[in-house]
């Protein structure tokens, strides 16, 4: 089971997800929802108490979204080691993904290329 702090006045996602065991103490103001673990549950996130799901909004998704690119801007240099026609079709896709996908929530996040030796930080 994972674990993730929700703030209770905005029921936005604060931290985790956290495994049991390394649950880490927080204020009383921001309790920890259990969450299944085959839930990709996010930092922004919002949490809805009444049916105990979890949901985004377009203004989470293109903040997500704008720190994947800026991540991957390196992708672009002439002499970055990596194949950038792959990365720039993965960045390309990255910036479709609000006119392609008409909901927040069903957003699917492109798979980046693997090869070279460049990593994501999300």
């Amino acid at each position: 089971m994972l674990y993730t702090e929700v703030d209770k006045l905005s029921n936005k996602v604060m931290a985790g997800p956290f495994e049991s065991e390394e649950l880490p103490i927080f204020e009383e103001t921001a309790p920890l929802m259990a969450v299944e673990a085959n839930i990709e549950v996010f930092i922004g996130m919002y949490y809805k108490p009444e049916d105990g799901s979890f949901f985004m909004d377009w203004e989470y998704v293109r903040s997500v979204r704008d720190h994947m690119l800026l991540n991957t801007d390196p992708s672009q240099l002439e002499d970055y080691p990596v194949d950038r026609m792959a990365w720039r079709a993965y960045r390309e896709e990255l910036r479709n993904i609000p006119q392609v996908h008409k909901d927040a929530n069903s957003v699917v996040w492109p798979e980046a290329p693997e090869q070279g030796i460049f990593r994501l930080r999300y």
